[in-house]
């Protein structure tokens, strides 16, 4: 899943976290045991851990 926002009437209100719950427990029970999320400043205060800056890179040949 790519590119998910929550519009600004509907923010502040519980929306992000309980989505990222959701998917993050469908990945446990499909066996993930490590997971990349790439997120803003707000996104990141769902607990998730910093390890290294993600750089965008696009290849055309």
């Amino acid at each position: 899943m790519a590119r998910v926002v929550t519009r600004p009437a509907h923010r502040r209100r519980g929306l992000g976290p309980s989505v990222l719950r959701a998917l993050i427990g469908e990945a446990v029970e499909r066996g993930a045991v490590a997971g990349v999320l790439r997120a803003t400043d707000a996104g990141r205060a769902l607990g998730w851990k910093k390890h290294s800056t993600l750089a965008e890179c696009v290849h055309r040949p």
